[in-house]
């Protein structure tokens, strides 16, 4: 905690390595809810990026904070949805919807689940990459994350585009990493 202010000095400051303000908002990240403070500062930084990659670092910063960075829940909706356009075209970018779905899962709400849940469970969207991520992110959502991935456990029925196995065997570990907010998949 005693970090935090140094950290978002180094945030704001105008270094000439992105990689100064990279290191910052991963410290940032990783202290969690006590760097609540910077959450505006990260909000202007992922904003200020150009493409999805360049975003990832403030994006898993907002996620670490969690649930007070909440504000941050419709920029990092728009930062997934881009990212997942980009893997279309770009292959070897799987990580980047995953660290969004793992940034929406730490702060976000039942709009988080709304946008994250159709990648493991409709038929046109299922296995796509980057499934692993998206179930992390479901399951960082708590409760709201459960009925996804519950419906990516029944997703293997015949005449449907089934989930591969062992996205199937990652929900039934997310589940039990989640313990009681697993509840309503028992």
């Amino acid at each position: 905690k005693d970090a935090v202010p140094s950290l978002i000095e180094m945030l704001k400051g105008d270094s000439e390595h992105p990689w100064t303000h990279e290191a910052a908002a991963k410290g940032l990240g990783g202290i969690g809810p006590a760097s609540e403070a910077a959450t505006g500062l990260l909000l202007d930084r992922l904003r200020a990026q150009k493409t999805p990659r360049e975003k990832v670092p403030y994006a898993s910063a907002l996620g670490g904070i969690g649930r007070t960075a909440a504000e941050a829940e419709p920029d990092l909706i728009a930062g997934f949805r881009e990212a997942v356009q980009l893997v279309k075209t770009e292959t070897s970018a799987t990580f980047i919807p995953q660290a969004f779905a793992s940034a929406l899962g730490g702060v976000g709400g039942e709009a988080a689940a709304e946008v994250l849940a159709p990648y493991v469970t409709d038929d046109d969207l299922r296995g796509n990459p980057g499934a692993e991520g998206v179930m992390h992110g479901l399951s960082r959502l708590g409760p709201l994350g459960v009925p996804a991935l519950i419906a990516a456990l029944k997703c293997h029925a015949p005449g449907k585009r089934n989930l591969p196995e062992h996205l199937r065997q990652d929900a039934a570990g997310f589940l039990a990493r989640m313990g009681p907010d697993a509840a309503p998949a028992i």
